[in-house]
């Protein structure tokens, strides 16, 4: 069984790792697991997923908001400009006289001053504002919002999943150039061992020069191959360093996975619906599906209560209190609600395409990982034996050159043969391991 695969949160930073640049950190001994851990820690990109997550937990409250009334406290003060009265009823007496002398000695004198009070009247008080109903509109744009929580959630999962496979891939990259060099050391020792032998042979005529050349050639070619691993080492292991934020060379890498049995294996190829994209696409379907009942809502009324209580006006008008009920009909907007429903109608069409595309894709993924991993797992076992054979038939080679039944170039044939198998069989397991992950992931497994 895989060892767990992701971490359920990230470890807080060693005091090391918070001392200067300059100061000698500690050998760091890490596997797989561990360095996903630190990788996720030192990630940006996983504190910007957090934050659109926070955003979309944000907006769904919002829209939580329109279920509810809106209460404050309003004060206004209102100044406009004022007529004469007393001009304009003086003009009206002068009209009046003319036409009717009688009629005009019935009118009122000017008005007193308090009259005109009136014109700058002030207000305070409580408001109240509900929308009783808005076709559904807020129902929706909520559910929609709400969707769009789940799937940031679960974007969040995925991506911290194929961290995972990132980390993985290096974290075995470096371990590859690593366990290579030591073959490629191995076949070195040999190498020595056998030009120290031919240099006996030589010095007593028992074997050529030219022998003794070819295994020093070969030598040379085994120090070049070592150095250009060396420089593909350094490169993966400051790759690495970046993930984890920690110097590279002071990390030592640790290999604790295992691989899966068959009947594992079986079990990846029916589970990819649970996969954290596949879920998240289907949230994003279901937000789309929302916001297209939404559009169709602006067909319908809205009905709305507003209300007022007075605690003081000038000039008192009596009252207290003051209750709107408003419904406003939609009758034409010049086509503007069609036209969002046409919009949103696409975009759940697109929605719909998007995860039967990535349903798919995920299949294909899972099939094509576990033919990745058995293939690994079955050459890893041929080329045990190959191993295996290489190393006996060595044996053999140095034993009949020694007879003189064999020439120096069979030996050193066969010696290489070793490296060669050692190098495919290194190569196999590691494929294999990495094969097993992408298989998790694709198959949307959470390893415990």
């Amino acid at each position: 069984m895989l060892a767990p695969l992701f971490a359920q949160g990230a470890p807080e930073a060693s005091s090391s790792e918070e001392s200067g640049q300059n100061q000698a950190q500690p050998v760091l001994e890490i596997d797989l697991n561990q360095a996903y851990e630190r990788a996720l820690t030192a990630s940006e990109a996983d504190l910007i997923q957090s934050q659109d997550l926070r955003i979309a937990q944000a907006r769904y409250r919002q829209s939580m908001a329109g279920f509810f009334p809106s209460i404050g406290l309003f004060a206004q003060q209102t100044w406009q400009d004022e007529y004469d009265r007393d001009e304009t009823r003086e003009l009206v007496q002068d009209v009046l006289r003319q036409t009717d002398p009688n009629t005009a000695r019935l009118l009122p004198q000017s008005s007193s001053p308090s009259d005109s009070s009136g014109l700058n009247p002030f207000q305070g008080g409580v408001s109240l504002s509900w929308p009783l109903f808005t076709g559904f509109r807020t129902y929706h744009e909520s559910r929609a919002y709400e969707a769009d929580r789940r799937a940031s959630r679960l974007d969040r999962a995925r991506f911290r999943e194929l961290l995972y496979l990132d980390v993985a891939d290096v974290f075995y990259q470096a371990l590859l150039y690593e366990r290579t060099l030591e073959i490629l050391e191995t076949e070195s020792r040999a190498l020595r061992q056998r030009i120290g032998e031919l240099v006996t042979r030589v010095r007593l005529g028992r074997s050529r020069d030219g022998e003794l050349l070819s295994a020093r050639s070969d030598l040379q070619t085994n120090l070049v191959e070592q150095e250009n691993t060396r420089g593909l080492l350094r490169t993966s292991r400051e790759l690495l360093a970046f993930l984890i934020n920690y110097p590279a060379d002071r990390i030592t890498l640790l290999d604790h996975q295992e691989l899966p049995d068959a009947g594992q294996l079986e079990a990846y190829l029916t589970e990819t619906e649970d996969r954290a994209d596949v879920l998240a696409a289907i949230s994003r379907l279901r937000a789309s599906q929302e916001r297209l009942s939404e559009a169709h809502g602006e067909y319908l009324p809205e009905i709305s209560l507003e209300g007022e209580y007075y605690l003081r006006q000038r000039p008192d008008y009596g009252r207290d209190w003051r209750v709107v009920l408003r419904i406003d009909l939609p009758l034409f907007e010049g086509g503007v609600t069609s036209a969002r429903s046409a919009e949103a109608r696409a975009v759940s069409r697109r929605s719909e395409l998007e995860l039967e595309r990535l349903k798919r894709s995920a299949s294909y993924e899972v099939r094509s990982a576990y033919s990745d991993f058995t293939s690994a797992a079955a050459r890893t076992v041929l080329l045990e034996e190959s191993v295996r054979l290489a190393r006996l038939n060595y044996g053999v080679q140095r034993r009949d050159y020694g007879l003189g039944i064999v020439t120096n170039l069979e030996v050193l044939s066969a010696l290489a043969r070793i490296q060669e198998a050692e190098r495919s069989l290194l190569q196999a397991r590691l494929q294999a391991k990495l094969a097993h992950i992408r298989l998790h992931l694709a198959a949307g497994r959470s390893p415990t």
